[in-house]
């Protein structure tokens, strides 16, 4: 009983060491090269009409857009910037 409780207890000691070695690796892996990564054409097109003086991003919308979108990206541009790793 007492050696099944210690071999229990080994086992559950080392997932918390591995568990963080794969959130770091993936994080790694993430974040490689992510300045490299390019705008994709609708992603180009948000930031531009968001990047307009707040109270004309209501104005550049196309009809069937929702402004919600818009006002929230261009608050965050704001605030975070316009860099990749905004």
């Amino acid at each position: 009983m007492m050696a099944q409780t210690m071999r229990g207890r080994s086992t559950a000691v080392r997932w918390p060491p591995v568990l963080l070695g794969s959130i770091l690796l993936a994080f790694a892996l993430r974040v490689y090269h992510l300045d490299a990564m390019s705008f994709w054409s609708d992603e180009g097109i948000s930031v531009i009409r968001a990047r307009v003086e707040f109270p004309q991003v209501l104005n550049v919308l196309p009809v069937e857009h929702t402004p919600l979108y818009f006002v929230a990206l261009h608050q965050w541009m704001h605030a975070a910037g316009e860099g990749d790793f905004a």
